[in-house]
């Protein structure tokens, strides 16, 4: 397959994630992330090892065998414009063919804020 992009224009290509131009045979991406939000800057080291949540050992679900049909025939993808924001956590933006894609993602968010009737006055 060939493709063609007339014009691109990309913000953001973070964490993870995959800009592909052309076939690929197989792309595997995965992201473990723990966000910590405080009231107050405050950092204590290795304060929230992976190991403490469940999200980071459940396995992905299995890929299900589906019967399908192929007919591959010489064709052009073509692109005139595309604007693009962001790509972000195991997320990707693939022009082309491609035989096996895998991408995962596990965010856990924590955020410590003081209750109102204990803050400090």
């Amino acid at each position: 397959m060939s493709s063609q992009i007339g014009n691109l224009s990309i913000t953001t290509v973070s964490s993870n994630a995959v800009l592909q131009f052309g076939d690929t045979c197989m792309i595997d991406s995965s992201a473990k992330v723990i966000a910590v939000q405080r009231q107050e800057e405050q950092f204590f080291g290795n304060e929230a090892p992976f190991s403490m949540f469940n999200i980071f050992h459940r396995l992905p679900a299995q890929p299900v065998e589906l019967p399908f049909h192929c007919l591959v025939q010489p064709s052009i993808n073509l692109i005139e414009s595309f604007d693009l924001k962001g790509i972000a956590n195991s997320s990707m933006l693939h022009v082309g063919d491609s035989k096996h894609i895998r991408m995962v993602s596990r965010v856990k968010h924590i955020r410590q804020i003081e209750d109102n009737a204990n803050a400090k006055e």
